[in-house]
């Protein structure tokens, strides 16, 4: 690695964030993981993203429940898992 920010794989100018550049792009290492899956990806934005799609996964199965009269943590549980 250099300290001109160049990337040496792609010659991407990437200044102070080259090691994370270098870690997410060309190793395409996956840090951030969901607690509540087996979702990985390279950034926290990307998981907060995914865990608010499972939130309203888990509300509107929550309502559909409630709608048919079932008990919806029931509903909830069966399609989390």
């Amino acid at each position: 690695m250099n300290n001109t920010g160049i990337c040496q794989f792609c010659n991407k100018s990437c200044g102070k964030h080259l090691k994370r550049h270098i870690r997410d792009v060309h190793e395409k290492i996956k840090s951030a993981k969901c607690e509540y899956c087996d979702f990985t990806c390279t950034h926290t934005t990307s998981l907060r993203m995914h865990k608010c799609y499972l939130e309203r996964e888990r509300q509107k199965t929550r309502d559909e429940a409630i709608a048919k009269g079932a008990n919806p943590d029931e509903k909830i549980n069966e399609k989390l898992n």
